[in-house]
Order: C-alpha cells, then sequence, then structure tokens
C-alpha cells in the first residue's frame, strides 16, 4: 500500500505516493521522473545515485524517502542555474552519449559524482 509523503526536490514541494520498501533513488526515478539520478551498484559503494540532502551527499539507494521528508534534496537535475549546465551536468551528458557501461572499476562521470558533491560542499558521502 503506498503512502503519501510530501518531499521537497530542487526547490520544489513535490506530493508523491511512495511504497515502504522503495528508496528515495527508485522514488526520484519511477515516481517523480527525476532520472538524472542514476542505479549503479545499488550497495552504496559506487557514488552514482548520490543526490545533496540539506547540503550533504546522501547515497539515495540506501535512503527511504519518509526519512528525509522534511529534508531539501537536490539532485543532478538542480544542479542547472538560470538555464546553464552545471559542469558536472555537461559531464554526464559527454559520457552518456559515448554510451559507456560505468561500474565500481570503471572510470566515468559517474564514479566522480560523489567526489564532486563532497566538494561542493565540503563533506563525505554519508
Amino acid at each position: 500500500m503506498r503512502e503519501l509523503i510530501i518531499l521537497h526536490v530542487n526547490g520544489e514541494r513535490r506530493e508523491v505516493a511512495v511504497l515502504p520498501h522503495h528508496t528515495l533513488l527508485e522514488v526520484l526515478r519511477e515516481d517523480l521522473g527525476l532520472i538524472g539520478t542514476k542505479h549503479g551498484c545499488e550497495l552504496g559503494e559506487c557514488g552514482a545515485c548520490t543526490v545533496l540532502i540539506d547540503g550533504l551527499p546522501v547515497l539515495s539507494c540506501l535512503t527511504l524517502p519518509v526519512e528525509v521528508q522534511e529534508s531539501e534534496i537536490i539532485t543532478i537535475e538542480g544542479l542547472e542555474q538560470n538555464g546553464k549546465l552545471h559542469p558536472l551536468q555537461e559531464t554526464f551528458a559527454e559520457g552518456a552519449g559515448e554510451g559507456r557501461s560505468y561500474g565500481r572499476d570503471k572510470s566515468g562521470p559517474y564514479e566522480c559524482i560523489g567526489a564532486t558533491l563532497s566538494m561542493r560542499v565540503g563533506g563525505g558521502v554519508s
């Protein structure tokens, strides 16, 4: 049975009916259509699913949406400012266009998201 919750994503208040066992990653992608946050290892090791929650990088594959209802969530889509892509968004677009496969032991733009977001706020991935 779905539960109605309110999430604050990329500066917008979003009301969404979520399944209690779905992760924030699943809700962002499947329910809200924000597909910039990527499925990776789904074990919290690769960083492909990293989002900012209250300014701190967090792995959305290990987070339940009900835990972050009162928080501000920023996805890769939310980094755009005044119609201009953020350098991280540009890197994603370039990598996706090349059809690469990204994983824990491969290099590419998805592997740098956790580190890049960490540098943006001066913290580590949690």
